[in-house]
């Protein structure tokens, strides 16, 4: 019975990015974009989607996305409690941590979710140090690896 209650209790506490979402967008400070799979489904009837200058395609990693969610927040008094959030999530839904880098008091990290060949996660998530900011942006879907792979890879020519 005990083993029963445990695993009831922390499937009420399990978070993911809709969660995330749900919880910060509306407060004061932070800015919220959602786009939906209905919206991606759209989007796989473009022809092609480039970035401007850089000649990165984007068009694959778009038509295979199924939610985005997006919050940027620039109130202090919220991100302590954001950043646990984000922290929780994927360290616990066995994420793993693709890059991180420390520039002048700012952390960017990356982390996926997935197997070898398809990602169904992909976060990035930004934090300050004096925490007057946090970005965290997740995708979701079935994106190749190779797709992601491409496109970080042009990026960094």
């Amino acid at each position: 019975m005990l083993a029963s209650i445990a695993l009831f209790s922390t499937g009420l506490f399990a978070v993911d990015a809709r969660d995330i979402y749900r919880k910060y967008a509306g407060k004061d400070d932070v800015d919220a974009v959602f786009i939906s799979s209905a919206m991606f489904r759209l989007i796989r009837a473009l022809p092609e989607v480039k970035s401007a200058g850089e000649n990165l395609d984007f068009t694959p990693l778009m038509r295979s996305l199924t939610g985005m969610y997006i919050l940027d927040s620039h109130n202090a008094d919220v991100n302590g409690n954001f950043r646990n959030d984000v922290e929780s999530f994927v360290g616990s839904d066995n994420f793993e941590l693709l890059m991180e880098a420390n520039d002048g008091g700012e952390k960017v990290r990356m982390f996926t979710s997935g197997s070898d060949e398809v990602i169904d996660k992909f976060i990035l998530f930004v934090t300050e140090n004096n925490s007057s900011g946090c970005t965290f942006i997740a995708l979701e879907g079935k994106m190749k690896r190779e797709d992601i792979e491409k496109v970080v890879a042009k990026s960094m020519k």
